[in-house]
């Protein structure tokens, strides 16, 4: 008897509990609904192919986790984790206006599950600038302003990393391929950066730590090839050594 009316009681904490403090819901609807909502927004009238593509890779290579609720600069935000496909890839947290979808904060989450950049929103800031700081077109700043289709294409690319863009630098011509998984990147570099011409000797083969990632250097045939990206040694080299040898 002294059992059953535990049980009872137990049963009732646990429901009572249930209605008092709902959990959050972590719907997968709900999170892909809340994230598509946000792109939305980041887009900022842009509609191009390379706009669709990178949210076409964001939605594809992250699964979006409903983490809780938060309040950020006054304003009523979900936190929202993007978890990577791949595990020791990169991921990002995103805090989200509920009312908006505007993105207001990030953290950026290295390969080593490091904290390696975060931006929040200023309270003082309108609303309508919320989220050009973010952008998920992480190339948008880099200074190169013409395009070439000349360039050795690697055999092999990080799982559900895409050719995004091959860019030329105007004076150096060195060029730059941009894969990416939609938020991160990983640069190619043909040619050492801002150099005309590279002797062997400028090149120091292998691959190290750069802080924000690993950097491999080294020749593929005649042409020094520097590839940078925040992902585990073997996928670097993999792309690296896939990329054909230029006689």
């Amino acid at each position: 008897m002294l059992r059953n009316r535990l049980l009872l009681a137990a049963v009732f904490l646990v429901v009572s509990g249930m209605l008092l403090c709902p959990r959050l819901p972590n719907d997968a609807k709900l999170a892909s609904n809340i994230l598509e909502a946000a792109l939305t927004v980041d887009r900022h009238g842009d509609t191009s192919s390379s706009r669709r593509l990178l949210e076409e890779a964001v939605l594809s290579n992250y699964t979006p986790i409903i983490e809780g609720e938060d309040v950020i600069s006054g304003r009523l935000t979900w936190s929202l984790r993007l978890k990577p496909m791949q595990k020791r890839f990169p991921w990002k947290q995103i805090w989200i206006d509920r009312h908006t979808s505007a993105i207001v904060a990030y953290k950026d989450w290295s390969s080593r599950n490091i904290v390696k950049s975060s931006w929040k929103l200023s309270s003082s800031r309108p609303m309508a600038d919320a989220g050009k700081d973010l952008r998920f077109r992480a190339i948008d700043k880099l200074p190169f302003r013409t395009k070439t289709a000349a360039f050795p294409t690697p055999r092999y690319l990080p799982p559900g990393y895409r050719v995004m863009s091959l860019l030329q630098e105007q004076d150096t011509q060195e060029r730059i391929l941009i894969v990416s998984d939609g938020l991160f990147c990983a640069l190619i570099c043909f040619g050492l950066p801002g150099s005309r011409t590279v002797s062997k000797a400028t090149v120091h083969p292998g691959i190290r730590d750069f802080g924000d990632g690993l950097v491999w250097m080294g020749y593929r045939g005649s042409l020094p090839v520097a590839v940078l990206a925040d992902l585990p040694k073997n996928e670097i080299e993999k792309l690296a050594n896939s990329i054909p040898c230029v006689p």
